[in-house]
């Protein structure tokens, strides 16, 4: 290939072939098409690393899809069953009604809970979540996390211990996502400690940031598990120690609503000696 940058030079190369004598086919190629042929590799690159993405993304969909479908099976089952209980007349004692309605709903609302977290974490992979900074005391973010989970924690005889501080008197923050990230985390430090033991729940507001920790005294998690916690659907071995239903999609949606935040989270675990999560998000000062 010759490459010529003038109409001169592309004389002079024509010249030269002609006067040598020689049959040559030449493609004489100005600079402007070498730009256009690099153009139009570097698009096409970008297409396939692209179109590999989707590919990425697509199997992940229906890896998640088979997943929710093989974990709401098993309670419409069980639901479909009870139901039929009923409804044919083999349960006539009030008592055995009365259990197998309260059965039914523990059911609907452990699918309802995978529903709902579905498409929470949806919804924040789209960008569809916006998020509305509100002025309010530190005080009143523990308050915020504390009233959803006593109840949760005493019927497991787990104590709750909340400490904070800070060293503004207020900051803007988000209240729903503040609720929703410590929510995950405490409820799921309660759903996985025995009983007779503490969670405890740290908050701190320093420079600029709102820091959360919640530690429990639980079984601990492994190495192995440490690296798939915050993946979608994760199978960790431990298991919750109340019998506890879980839709596996806990942690992802703090991760996911962590980075919205433009914040951080990590776990700090040894087996058979607890875990701490650590979450920090960016947090602003409300305007004298």
């Amino acid at each position: 290939m010759i490459l010529v940058r003038t109409p001169a030079q592309a004389r002079a190369v024509l010249q030269e072939l002609d006067e040598s004598g020689l049959e040559l086919i030449a493609y004489v190629m100005t600079t402007l098409d070498v730009v256009a042929a690099r153009e139009l590799a570097d698009a096409v690159e970008r297409v396939q690393q692209l179109n590999a993405k989707l590919v990425g993304l697509q199997e992940e969909k229906d890896e998640i899809f088979a997943m929710a479908v093989h974990d709401m099976k098993s309670p419409l089952s069980g639901i479909y069953g009870m139901a039929s209980l009923m409804v044919d007349g083999t349960i006539n004692d009030p008592a055995e009604h009365t259990q197998v309605g309260q059965d039914i709903r523990t059911l609907s609302e452990r699918m309802l809970l995978m529903i709902n977290d579905l498409v929470e974490i949806y919804r924040l992979e789209s960008g569809e979540i916006e998020f509305q900074p509100l002025e309010v005391m530190p005080a009143d973010v523990v308050s915020l996390l504390t009233s959803a989970h006593h109840a949760t924690a005493r019927r497991k005889h787990i104590n709750l211990e909340f400490r904070h501080s800070s060293d503004v008197e207020s900051i803007l923050v988000d209240p729903p996502s503040v609720e929703r990230l410590g929510g995950n985390l405490i409820s799921n430090a309660i759903k996985y400690s025995p009983p007779g033991t503490t969670v405890t729940i740290e908050l701190t507001v320093a420079e600029g940031q709102l820091r959360l920790a919640v530690s429990d005294e639980g079984p601990g998690i492994s190495a192995a598990d440490q690296k798939k916690l915050f993946r979608k659907f994760s199978r960790l071995s431990a298991r919750p120690t109340g019998g506890e239903s879980s839709s596996g999609l806990g942690l992802a949606i703090v991760k996911q609503l962590v980075e919205a935040l433009q914040g951080s989270v990590s776990c700090e675990s040894t087996l058979g000696a607890g875990a701490t999560f650590r979450v920090a998000i960016p947090v602003g000062l409300p305007t004298a």
